[in-house]
């Protein structure tokens, strides 16, 4: 998710939605060029090490945005093969571990 399609003047280029187009090697760019940009959100939206990747599985499962993470990844990837982890990761994440986390926890205040 660090590189970015920019034109000549070195902007980015976006798409109709106005989101970054990602590319790579795999996934070029159809009108510019291919940079490293870094990566979105100011670095914390990446599984670059392990620390982000809880901090974005953590907000997968507490369902607060995880549909903007679950897109990043899609459009920097070129395929819808990585939304089974995150429908996964809800799924499992938020309706049932963090539930138990919830049913758990009251029990100890009652």
């Amino acid at each position: 998710m660090e590189n970015r399609c920019v034109d000549v003047n070195k902007n980015k280029i976006k798409d109709s939605y106005g989101d970054d187009i990602f590319c790579s090697k795999d996934l070029p760019c159809t009108n510019g060029t291919c940079i490293y940009w870094g990566n979105p959100d100011f670095g914390v939206t990446s599984f670059d090490n392990i620390l982000k990747s809880v901090l974005n599985v953590f907000i997968v499962i507490t369902l607060e945005g995880w549909t903007a993470i679950m897109y990043k990844v899609r459009h920097s990837t070129g395929t819808v093969a990585y939304d089974a982890f995150f429908l996964i990761a809800v799924i499992l994440g938020s309706f049932f571990i963090l539930s138990l986390m919830v049913a758990v926890q009251s029990s100890y205040v009652s």
